[in-house]
């Protein structure tokens, strides 16, 4: 569990102009995040999850400001001979600070891999499931609060490639393999 307080003075420059936060006069936030890992199953399988929740107390002069946010992240391998597969989705991890909301990513991510020697190649996909990625801000002023979001339906179904090359530094050693001969051949005396 991680708290974690701040008394910040913000000022941003936009331009030609300043942008003070001069009422914002305490900030708060409470994370909890609990994440479970099991592998390998079966020699093949390994699986993650993770969830957690985050509450946010934003107070200035003249607003107060709570904001709850809960989010998982669920991750499956598979590794089998040569060959990895990996899939993975996330919900939106949203921040909050002062009177600004902005919105995490959904995400997940479809891909395959193969090791030949010292090369992997693998091939994937983001967003395989949804045909739009997208991401809000939003500004919780009461004089001149805002909602925005960003779409870009280029990034659903895009394909990538992976290419990778494994070097060997130092010295290798070679361990000399005793031969044990477990028979009997002496025949004793009776």
């Amino acid at each position: 569990m991680h708290l974690m307080l701040s008394w910040n003075r913000l000022i941003v420059k936009t331009g030609n102009s300043y942008a003070v936060n001069a009422n914002h006069h305490r900030f708060q936030s409470l994370e909890n995040e609990l994440s479970v890992r099991v592998g390998m199953l079966w020699d093949v399988l390994q699986l993650r999850g993770s969830t957690g929740l985050s509450r946010y107390w934003s107070n200035g002069t003249d607003y107060n400001h709570t904001y709850t946010n809960w989010y998982y992240e669920l991750e499956a391998t598979a590794m089998y001979k040569r060959f990895m597969g990996y899939f993975m989705i996330q919900s939106n991890r949203n921040s909050f600070f002062g009177e600004s909301l902005s919105s995490g990513e959904n995400l997940h991510i479809l891909m395959l891999q193969y090791r030949l020697g010292r090369v992997n190649l693998g091939a994937g996909i983001i967003n395989p499931f949804s045909d739009n990625y997208k991401r809000e801000q939003e500004n919780r002023n009461r004089y001149a609060g805002s909602r925005g979001a960003w779409h870009v339906k280029e990034s659903a179904h895009l394909a990538f490639a992976t290419f990778s090359y494994n070097f060997s530094f130092g010295r290798k050693y070679q361990s000399k393999d005793k031969k044990i001969s477990n028979s009997d051949t002496d025949a004793g005396v009776l």
